[in-house]
Parts: C-alpha cells; sequence; structure tokens
C-alpha cells in the first residue's frame, strides 16, 4: 500500500520514485510539507513547484499535513491525493 506521496508518483507513472517517497507521507515530508503536494511539487519541478503549492492550498486550505489534518473539518488523504493529482494533470495538459 502506497502512502499519499508514493500514490501521486505511481498516478504520474513515475515508479522510480516511490522507494524516495517512502518516507514522505504522513506528515514526514520535508518541514511538515503533506505528502501529495511535496509528491506534486517534486515532480513540477522547481521551477513550477511555487505554482503547484498555490494551487494546492487555494484548494486545500494548507500546505502542511498537521493543518490539514487538524483543522476541522479535517482534510482527507485522499482529497490531498486527488488535489495533487488534478493540479499536475491541469499543469502539463
Amino acid at each position: 500500500m502506497y502512502n499519499c506521496a508514493q500514490t501521486v508518483c505511481a498516478a504520474f507513472d513515475r515508479l522510480d520514485l516511490i522507494g524516495q517517497m517512502k518516507t514522505c507521507g504522513g506528515g514526514q515530508a520535508e518541514g511538515g510539507t503533506c505528502g501529495a503536494l511535496y509528491a506534486a511539487m517534486y515532480l513540477a519541478g522547481p521551477e513550477r513547484a511555487e505554482e503547484v503549492q498555490a494551487a494546492f492550498v487555494a484548494e486545500c486550505g494548507g500546505a502542511h499535513c498537521r493543518k490539514l489534518k487538524g483543522d476541522k473539518p479535517a482534510v482527507p488523504c485522499s482529497q490531498c491525493v486527488s488535489s495533487a493529482a488534478g493540479i499536475l494533470e491541469r499543469l502539463f495538459s
């Protein structure tokens, strides 16, 4: 079973990153960033990462796992993954 970061990578057929993203779920990505967002920013590359983050925050209300899970109502991981993947899809279509 994949975590949120791995799921985003798998959705874009980047199975080469599955091992690298293993430790990025559950708020463990750099700076406590949501793992789904972290993977999306990684896949977008440094030149588009800020754009991805801004779109994600607009959709989900935050960039950090603890905030997303602590807010009432909490944002479920499935929504974070869906938003991150959707942003990437729009960005590269």
